[in-house]
């Protein structure tokens, strides 16, 4: 939580869309380090549930230049995924 991109993006709960990461100071090249791919850009979209954050969706090398239809209907992805967590969560509490 709070280290890199997506880490920025699960402690603020906000969908970043960064073109350029070499620009970016929250950028952290750890994973770059680790798989040897480099990163130009990213896009992350929290999953929210109950004004929380579960997780994020992190692409890395998209195509940034989103039109706003675009970034709602990938939002709209995330938060569905979102709610698949919390009731797959809820259902698991309730076996037990």
């Amino acid at each position: 939580m709070g280290e890199g991109i997506a880490g920025w993006v699960a402690r603020h709960g906000q969908l970043l869309i960064v073109p350029n990461v070499e620009g970016d100071a929250r950028f952290s090249s750890r994973l770059d380090e680790i798989t040897q791919v480099k990163t130009r850009s990213v896009i992350c979209v929290p999953l929210r549930s109950k004004h929380r954050v579960l997780g994020v969706i992190q692409l890395v090398n998209a195509n940034v230049e989103m039109s706003e239809q675009e970034i709602f209907f990938l939002q709209a992805l995330c938060d569905y995924a979102a709610i698949s967590i919390e009731n797959a969560r809820a259902s698991r509490r309730f076996r037990n």
